[in-house]
Order: structure tokens, then C-alpha cells, then sequence
């Protein structure tokens, strides 16, 4: 399978015990906020995308990072997310807690189960 795509109630199955988004040099913000919004991990897309604006960044994205406002969500990286986390767990996982991924093509997919538990 080229690409994991999965179904909205698979990925619910598969956040119940977290899952990795993984973002690609080719992500983009509304791709960000289309995908977490459609697979249920937030319930307002303008509401989250004011939340990635004015919510605090600290720290510094790289250059090629998606730019919301002055904050940055970095891209070849891995993001824990799960269903329990409000939208503010959710913008400041995406601000501040990536995991940079060096070899990001070995898998392209944009969820991937954690393995992490709950």
C-alpha cells in the first residue's frame, strides 16, 4: 500500500492509543487543519487555525517550517496526538514538541499508531 489512508473510524480506533502524524516538506497549514478536523481530532477548523496563531511558539521553527502567523509547525517531523487532548494540547504539540524525522521518506504516511500508550 503506497500510502496509508484510513478511514475516519479507523483513525479514531488507532488514536485511542495515540498516533503519529507525520508531516512532509509537502504539508501545508490547511492540510494540517483539514486532516485533524476530518479524522475528529478537533471540532472547529477556525477556531483551532486562531488557536496555532495566537497560542504560544517556543521554539524557533526552521525555514521551511508551515508558518501560522508568527508560530511555526515544523515539517520531516513526527507529532503525538491522541483523542484526549483538548485543542490547546493539540497547537502546543504542533508548536513545540516535534520529533524531526531525518529519514521521512522511509514511510509516507500521515498517521501512523504510536505504539506509545495512552
Amino acid at each position: 500500500m503506497e500510502h496509508m489512508r484510513v478511514s475516519a473510524e479507523e483513525a479514531k480506533t488507532m488514536a485511542s492509543d495515540g498516533v503519529m502524524l507525520r508531516l512532509s516538506p509537502n504539508s501545508t497549514l490547511q492540510g494540517v487543519v483539514g486532516n485533524l478536523y476530518y479524522y475528529g481530532f478537533v471540532d472547529d477548523e477556525s477556531k483551532f487555525e486562531k488557536l496555532l496563531k495566537t497560542s504560544t511558539d517556543s521554539t524557533p521553527g526552521k525555514e521551511t517550517s508551515i508558518k501560522s502567523g508568527d508560530n511555526t509547525i515544523d515539517v520531516n517531523s513526527n507529532y503525538y496526538l491522541n483523542y484526549s487532548m483538548s485543542d490547546e494540547e493539540i497547537v502546543d504539540t504542533l508548536l513545540n514538541k516535534a520529533k524531526f524525522e531525518p529519514n521521512f521518506t522511509q514511510y509516507n504516511y500521515l498517521f501512523m499508531p504510536s505504539g506509545r500508550a495512552s
